[in-house]
């Protein structure tokens, strides 16, 4: 950012560039068009749109008035960040009160808008976000303006320089022109088998800590460390620092080391997740279960869900058949079964890991079976979960990136996404996802 001592008037402040000076163009010329009149040349000298990366699926675009020496925060962005899920309710827009005021009612727009101003501030100091981003500044050297706007990797490359620097190290941060495009350029994404799945049990399996620990693989000696095993040692070593101080001041300043806890941790998962050690990792597991003949019915960066081969079940299948077990006893025998061969499987796993990477801390955990479950996309799947204890009547389902959950959303809308996960969860259901999903719509219009 940009500063200035010099005396200006009001005119040319808010001419002010963030990325240019005083008179200057703006650099993002997709803003610009052909034959613009003399008062929109000098409405673009004044506002400067940014994208600014919520989460990989979803942008948002920021406009603010360019002032010199002001860093604007835009607390949509903030709070988009903490909910990216959430929607903001439309009458919690300006535009609301302007259509419901009308030109004779601009003194309720003014009052409105004071009182949502206040109300910004008081979330802003709540979640403390100024706090988080200026002990994000102090420790990626950004500008506040950065830490606000750009996206989690550029605060990583700035980091990852800062160490090379001291290391004497050179490297090249110009950015490529081939930049991978897609909702997971960076993750490592198997294509979900949609539907309902209520044939057999599905499990996860998850690499426990797989960043880090991939990353401080080589015999923890000095000399054969990376940029990356040093920088993520430095931050762990600073947070159990700041954790064994805090500890003695008590509660007091407890809010406070969660807030540098916070910055830590996320600076050094962002960090870790940038290596390719995942895809070289999921790719080994994927070959062993394989080998097994364990079915894969979904994997991403870090995880994959599994079903087991059916030779596992052909004692219940006989006792099924033969009309001995009721269908709920026999789905329990079948969770009940793919539980122990899961337990075995991971430590089959976990026993490989450490033969091909030569570390023992690189390790899966098996958390909970699925079943029945249904998957819808990539990332995104529900399901009535089991851990430990087969329940096939639980109060709430398992979800993951199920829009329908989204703040903001209709009651009618979450009542028919509900109706039909239910529905599909169900043990006595036969009928395919499309299926209910096209009788919940039609019975939801009859309704109304």
């Amino acid at each position: 950012m940009q500063m200035t001592g010099d005396f200006k008037s009001s005119e040319e402040i808010q001419k002010w560039n963030y990325y240019g000076k005083i008179g200057v163009n703006s650099k993002n010329t997709f803003q610009k068009k052909k034959g613009v009149t003399d008062n929109e040349k000098e409405e673009e000298f004044r506002v400067q749109p940014i994208k600014v990366k919520i989460y990989p699926e979803e942008d948002f675009i920021s406009i603010f008035l360019k002032i010199s020496g002001c860093v604007p925060i835009d607390v949509r962005v903030c709070f988009k960040k903490l909910y990216p899920h959430a929607e903001v309710d439309k009458k919690s827009l300006l535009v609301f009160y302007l259509k419901k005021c009308g030109l004779g009612g601009m003194h309720e727009v003014a009052y409105y808008c004071v009182i949502d101003a206040l109300h910004c501030q008081k979330l802003m100091v709540k979640k403390n976000v100024i706090n988080d981003y200026r002990e994000v500044v102090s420790i990626a050297y950004v500008s506040l303006f950065d830490s606000h706007y750009c996206a989690n990797g550029m605060r990583v490359r700035n980091l990852l320089g800062a160490y090379a620097f001291k290391h004497d190290i050179l490297f090249n941060i110009k950015i490529t022109k081939n930049i991978k495009k897609g909702k997971y350029p960076n993750a490592y994404v198997f294509s979900s088998k949609k539907g309902i799945e209520r044939r057999r049990p599905v499990t996860g399996l998850d690499f426990a800590s797989l960043y880090p620990t991939w990353t401080v693989r080589h015999d923890n000696q000095f000399e054969k460390k990376g940029l990356y095993p040093v920088m993520l040692e430095d931050l762990y070593n600073k947070r159990v620092e700041l954790k064994v101080q805090f500890a003695s001041l008590g509660k007091k300043k407890e809010r406070l080391g969660k807030i540098i806890s916070l910055a830590k941790e996320r600076e050094s998962f962002e960090a870790g997740g940038t290596t390719l050690a995942r895809k070289y990792n999921l790719n080994l597991v994927v070959e062993f279960v394989s080998e097994k003949g364990f079915g894969i019915k979904y994997g991403d960066t870090d995880s994959l869900y599994l079903t087991c081969p059916d030779k596992y079940y052909k004692k219940c299948d006989r006792v099924f058949n033969e009309g001995k077990l009721s269908k709920e006893e026999y789905w329990a025998e079948m969770v009940n079964i793919t539980m122990g061969v899961m337990k075995k499987l991971r430590d089959q796993v976990n026993a490989y890991l450490r033969i091909k990477n030569g570390i023992s801390y690189l390790k899966m955990v098996y958390k909970e079976v699925l079943f029945p479950v249904c998957f819808t996309g990539k990332k995104k799947y529900f399901g009535v979960p089991h851990k430990g204890i087969v329940n096939f009547r639980l109060d709430d389902l398992f979800r993951k990136e199920i829009d329908t959950v989204k703040q903001g959303q209709s009651q009618l809308f979450k009542f028919i996404g509900k109706k039909i996960m239910w529905e599909a969860m169900d043990i006595n259901n036969m009928h395919l996802i499309h299926k209910i999903v096209e009788d919940t719509l039609r019975e939801a219009k009859h309704k109304q």
